[in-house]
């Protein structure tokens, strides 16, 4: 995960490509949600293409754009003044979204290997696959 401040812009970048995301939402959906023993979501991942519609918080991270990088991204602005010094608008970032962040770094890294781990074993089956020529 990535944090950036640019422009009176949060950018955090999940490390989860666009590609893992589309294997993971029509392969295996479970992966995109971290559970505890008896179930329970405790953090999921999701995309929309509506910039309104991103959110982070404790128990989610709504993506709304893509990273130069094609990476999952949560971009939205920053309530800060013009004339905030850096240290000010890191301040306001803690303030605002530090306990969602630090969900985000805990579970995001999860989430990431579990799409690996459900999406690699139907990678491999298919490696394999043998198509005739014609195909």
């Amino acid at each position: 995960m990535n944090i950036k401040l640019a422009s009176g812009m949060v950018l955090v970048e999940t490390g989860i490509s666009i590609e893992e995301m589309k294997q993971a939402a029509i392969y295996a959906p479970q992966a995109l949600r971290v559970r505890d023993e008896e179930g329970d979501t405790l953090y999921s991942l999701a995309l929309h293409i509506r910039p309104a519609n991103a959110t982070i918080n404790g128990f989610s991270f709504t993506a709304n754009c893509l990273s130069e990088e094609k990476e999952l991204r949560f971009a939205i602005a920053l309530h800060v003044n013009p004339s905030d010094t850096l240290e000010e608008a890191k301040e306001s970032l803690k303030v605002e979204y530090g306990q969602a962040l630090v969900s985000a770094a805990k579970y995001l890294p999860v989430i990431k290997q579990q799409i690996a781990d459900a999406c690699e074993p139907i990678d491999s089956l298919l490696s394999v696959l043998d198509t005739p020529e014609e195909f």
